[in-house]
């Protein structure tokens, strides 16, 4: 208790807010450098290795196979200081009773370790911001450029499609063009109303549905099949 007592005094002295978390997460936090750091006192424990029993030995010695090894635990009364962070560049985040020195003789120790703790976690967070921004605007630039290739992929997929038809169309004319020729040739003249009239008429229709760049006539394809159930 003296030296929670001291530890909060120093820390309210250097202006670090502490708080005790909610009643679902009763956890002390000090906020240093804008970051919440969690911090605890506890009582170390003595931990032997407890011996294996008379069937773990048999066990062993018949399947050799060795079980885990189990501990027995025991109050030590040496205390000791947990910040916890999840850093992994081996910063100290423990301090606690010695033969030489007891732990209320290394609270500054402790203060100094909680300031480079807070900001080393300052910099990780940032730099995790800092990486989730990036990948976040990869993310969306990639998002940009796959929506304008997909579209230009279809402006190409329709300018095929009208190419095709309007060569289609050319062709479907010069082929009526060369019927009207052979006719002419044959009879000397069209007749207006006549089957090769009528024929020549329809299959110019035709060109122009599939000509793009013309006003397609109506034609009976465009009507809807009425349904045999009546609606």
């Amino acid at each position: 208790m003296r030296i929670m007592d001291s530890l909060l005094k120093a820390f309210a002295a250097r202006g670090y807010v502490v708080t005790i978390g909610n009643e679902d997460r009763r956890e002390l936090k000090v906020v240093v450098a804008d970051e919440p750091i969690t911090f605890f006192l506890c009582e170390d424990l003595n931990k032997a290795p407890r011996p294996m029993t008379p069937q773990q030995k048999k066990d062993f010695e018949k399947y050799h196979w060795k079980p885990r090894q189990e501990y027995d635990h025991s109050p030590s009364g040496r205390l000791a200081l947990h910040v916890n962070a999840n850093l992994w560049n081996g910063m100290r985040r423990r301090w606690s009773d010695s033969a030489k020195r007891p732990l209320e003789k290394g609270l500054n120790s402790f203060l100094a370790g909680v300031v480079k703790v807070a900001v080393a976690v300052r910099a990780e967070r940032l730099d995790h911001e800092r990486r989730d921004r990036e990948q976040k605007d990869r993310e969306r630039r990639r998002k940009e450029l796959f929506i304008a290739q997909e579209k230009e992929k279809e402006r190409l997929a329709r300018l095929d499609r009208e190419v095709a038809s309007w060569h289609k169309a050319q062709e479907i004319r010069a082929y009526v063009e060369t019927v009207r020729g052979l006719g002419l040739k044959k009879h000397g003249r069209i007749d207006p109303g006549s089957e090769m009239d009528q024929w020549i008429n329809w299959a110019m229709d035709q060109a122009d549905r599939y000509d793009p760049l013309v006003k397609s006539p109506p034609s009976v394809l465009d009507e809807q099949l009425p349904s045999p159930y009546g609606y």
